[in-house]
C-alpha cells in the first residue's frame, strides 16, 4: 500500500521539479503518484505531497534528486492545532516504535516567520509523544518536523524522516 511522502524542494528551477522526479523514478523503475490537483502542482512553493509504493523510493529521491532539501514520510495533514494533535494521537502505532531512538524536532514556516519562543511552545505541545531517545542535533535517526504554512488560514502538518540523511 502507497504511503504518502512529503517532498521539500529547493526553490530555484521549479519548472524541472517533474522531469528531475521523472527521471529518478525511470531509472530505479518505480512509480510516483503526483497530486491530480493542479494547486498542490504549483511550482512556486516549496513542498510537494506524493505517493510512493516503498520508503527506499523516498531514498532514491531524496540522495539522487539535486532540487530536493529532503523527504519526509507525511503523518498528518490538519488545519488547526486541535485536530493536529488529534489525528496524531490517532497514529501513535506510526511512531511509537520510535520513541526510544536519537531524534530531532524541526520547526519551519512557509510564508511567515514563527518566533523562537512559539517554535519551543510548538515542540513541547508534542510532549505526549515522550520520545525517550536521546535529542541530537547533528545526526539523529530520526526527524520529526512540523511545518506550518499561512495562506488565507494556517495549515499545520507533521512529517517524520526516519532517515535524515537520505
Amino acid at each position: 500500500m502507497a504511503k504518502k511522502y512529503l517532498i521539500h524542494f529547493a526553490i530555484a528551477h521549479g519548472e524541472f521539479r517533474y522531469p528531475e522526479l521523472q527521471s529518478i523514478s525511470e531509472l530505479f523503475d518505480f512509480e510516483i503518484k503526483l497530486p491530480e490537483s493542479k494547486d498542490e502542482l504549483d511550482t512556486s512553493l516549496p513542498f510537494l505531497i506524493v505517493e510512493l509504493e516503498k520508503d527506499v523510493h523516498a531514498q532514491f529521491i531524496a540522495q539522487r534528486c539535486i532540487l530536493v532539501k529532503a523527504v519526509y514520510e507525511l503523518w498528518v495533514v490538519a488545519s488547526s492545532k486541535e485536530e493536529l494533535h488529534h489525528r496524531n494521537h490517532e497514529i501513535s502505532c506510526i511512531w511509537k516504535p520510535f520513541e526510544n531512538h536519537s531524534f530531532r524536532f524541526d520547526v519551519t514556516a512557509i510564508n511567515h516567520t514563527i518566533p523562537m519562543t512559539r517554535q519551543r511552545d510548538i515542540i513541547e505541545d508534542f510532549a505526549y509523544m515522550d520520545y525517550k531517545g536521546d535529542i541530537d542535533m547533528k545526526n539523529p535517526s530520526v526527524v520529526l518536523a512540523y511545518f506550518e504554512e499561512c495562506l488565507s488560514s494556517c495549515q499545520a502538518l507533521l512529517v517524520s524522516s526516519s532517515d535524515p540523511n537520505g
